[in-house]
């Protein structure tokens, strides 16, 4: 393990959004018959003619048909001659998603960020021009043979883009409330999550907000894992899945074989009434997949109280789970198309997605402690039953490292929470190996290390890894009385190696004595510590001993 110290380093500037996105443009589909396709999903969905281009157009290897519902624009083109990539990328998937194409302010931009880090391009920047403006389109490849495809139409002002006319059309089936994408999720083949989750963090920007590993998502004969990439503003998330080892195939492995290849495994879109949007759906013929009953025998033990009745949730199918914001409603069908789940369906009350199969298994959220019916209002200091008359709500403490777009917790108090005096960033160094041999033994005399400062600043990082770090501290003094510390980046565990303390915390006072660890998550919001004479640390990226 490498071991020293390092040169003093001025706190890191986050770094701006390079790639900032307005959201998800179109889906592009390349189908067998693009014609056919329309009509179903204006009759299933409720999608709404918008535009075609085609031979009648100036368009001469494919068909595209555009349907829109409300922010939710679907594109579903067909080639018109065999010899060509959309007959090739047909006859190998079978109908399937192409083109995840999103909005920016500029694709020309968007085109060179991404390129230079590392992505491969599809289209380099070009400026379609009609009577309506100009258009400016550009486009990487990502997993499989999808692509991005960045649109730049502040300056269009017609129907969809050049070469698209106005598709006039005498049948427009009524909407079923379908909004906009909330997520793509795609299935990539073995140990490759998380190259194209580094692809994505490095080449557009993106970040992982959610984690699901081959315990939380399983059967007893089938697993996946999964990670869920979004876009600084939260506007596009593109959660990626890769199988996992079980007695059968997971339903990853089952796409992979029957897409031949890696891809988009399912959209999901978002509803404000599910219920009325899937007893629309399933009044049109749309299948959904089959629930069994006894999950709704203990859902509300696994979720608490929801405002919705039961009955029509278990008479639906329509799954309920809970997250750090509420709690949420979905719906998965039954695949749309010959080849293996191309597409899923699903909306919620409150929209965070992930669509399932027969044998798929979502986590279920867990509270810790009594969760309110209703946030900021329903706990009460006294004790008695909320109303408008009774005054002493109790104070509200939302724990977060991350904002609101990852977990969080919310701790409610009798007294208002300590306040904030004033905040220093304590010593930040650039930790350094020293020169290493094989041959050569290392003795670190850390008995020996003179006394300096307090419990934190005077503390020595001795050995580190790209997880944690290693402290050792000999404080000269105690702590300030009313001096809070909060390391903002990292847990905690806290060995006593001589003498005892006390750690001060939001949740009270947590006495550690000689030989003793204490493990100090890093939401908390501040510890305070009595006199120690010799302290170790260590935690996760930075451990203190």
């Amino acid at each position: 393990m490498p071991t020293t110290i390092a040169a003093p380093k001025k706190a890191p500037v986050a770094e701006t959004d390079f790639l900032p996105l307005q959201g998800t443009d179109y889906i592009e589909f390349y189908v067998g018959n693009a014609k056919q396709a329309a009509h179903f999903y204006k009759t299933a969905f409720g999608f709404q003619s918008l535009a075609y281009a085609g031979p009648e157009t100036g368009t001469k290897d494919r068909a595209s048909y555009v349907l829109r519902q409300n922010n939710l624009t679907f594109v579903l083109t067909t080639p018109v001659h065999p010899d060509n990539p959309i007959a090739d990328h047909i006859y190998k998937h079978g109908d399937g998603v192409k083109v995840l194409a999103l909005r920016v302010e500029d694709a020309t931009e968007a085109w060179e960020e991404t390129t230079k880090r590392g992505g491969k391009s599809y289209l380099e920047p070009i400026t379609l021009c009609d009577g309506d403006g100009q258009l400016i389109m550009s486009g990487i490849h990502t997993y499989g043979d999808t692509v991005h495809v960045f649109i730049e139409r502040e300056n269009y002002h017609g129907i969809f883009m050049p070469g698209f006319r106005k598709w006039e059309s005498t049948y427009q089936p009524k909407e079923t409330g379908l909004l906009y994408v909330d997520h793509c999720v795609g299935n990539v083949g073995w140990n490759q999550m998380n190259p194209w989750v580094k692809f994505y963090e490095e080449v557009m920007g993106f970040r992982n907000i959610l984690t699901f590993d081959d315990k939380d998502i399983s059967t007893e004969y089938s697993a996946l894992m999964s990670k869920v990439m979004s876009n600084g503003n939260g506007f596009v998330k593109f959660p990626i899945n890769e199988p996992a080892e079980g007695k059968k195939k997971s339903q990853v492995e089952e796409y992979l074989e029957f897409y031949h290849g890696e891809g988009v495994q399912h959209v999901a879109i978002a509803t404000k009434d599910i219920v009325a949007t899937v007893t629309e759906l399933q009044k049109r013929g749309l299948e959904f997949l089959q629930i069994p009953s006894s999950y709704y025998e203990t859902v509300l033990d696994r979720v608490g109280h929801i405002d919705e009745d039961l009955e029509p949730l278990q008479r639906l199918g329509i799954l309920v789970d809970r997250d750090d914001e509420g709690y949420l409603l979905r719906r998965a069908s039954a695949k749309e198309t010959s080849k293996h789940c191309l597409k899923r369906w699903n909306g919620s009350k409150r929209q965070e997605v992930t669509c399932r199969n027969e044998e798929e298994i979502m986590p279920f959220y867990q509270k810790l402690g009594e969760i309110p019916r209703k946030h900021h209002i329903w706990f009460h200091r006294n004790g008695a039953a909320p109303t408008y008359k009774n005054e002493g709500i109790a104070y509200e403490h939302v724990f977060t490292t991350e904002g609101f777009n990852e977990a969080y917790s919310i701790c409610y108090h009798l007294r208002p929470p300590t306040r904030v005096r004033n905040v220093e960033l304590l010593e930040c160094k650039e930790l350094k190996k020293v020169t290493n041999s094989p041959l050569r033994h290392h003795h670190l005399k850390t008995a020996t290390i003179p006394r300096r400062g307090d419990l934190y600043r005077g503390r020595i990082p001795v050995l580190f890894n790209q997880d944690m770090v290693a402290y050792r501290s000999r404080p000269a003094k105690a702590y300030g009385e009313f001096e809070y510390y909060k390391n903002g980046g990292a847990d905690e565990i806290i060995f006593v190696f001589k003498g005892g303390g006390t750690v001060e915390t939001v949740f009270g006072k947590l006495r550690i004595t000689k030989g003793r660890l204490k493990w100090v998550h890093l939401t908390v919001n501040g510890i305070s510590m009595g006199q120690v004479n010799s302290l170790r640390s260590i935690g996760r990226k930075m451990l203190i001993f």
